[in-house]
């Protein structure tokens, strides 16, 4: 004697709506741009932050020279070269996974 197993109902699992497609297309395209655009973004803004921080911090101690034999470096240049190296880190280690995640979800968004 066997046991007496029914089915399962069918389930209509059907085709979800175009909005929320087109959501979720927005969303990954969103996210795909900021993955590729923040690193290099995070790179060029470092870059440009350190050559006005320099200029400018190099110009008021450029009026301490003469005065002072030792070149004592001000607490502001060096924690604003902490804070951009930080950020500049980042934005390297964060620039080939940034790319492949989104070249990723670029490439998955459905299409309609």
């Amino acid at each position: 004697m066997q046991p007496n197993i029914q089915p399962l109902p069918p389930t209509t699992t059907g085709s979800p709506d175009i909005a929320t497609i087109q959501k979720a297309n927005k969303l990954k395209t969103t996210w795909a741009l900021i993955c590729l655009v923040s690193p290099t973004a995070l790179l060029v803004i470092t870059i440009l932050v350190y050559a006005m921080m320099s200029f400018f911090l190099g110009q008021q101690e450029a009026n301490t020279v003469a005065s002072d034999s030792l070149f004592p470096e001000s607490p502001l240049h060096t924690v604003g070269n902490i804070l951009l190296f930080i950020v500049g880190a980042i934005g390297a280690a964060t620039f080939l996974p940034g790319i492949i995640i989104g070249i990723v979800l670029l490439a998955t968004r459905q299409r309609l």
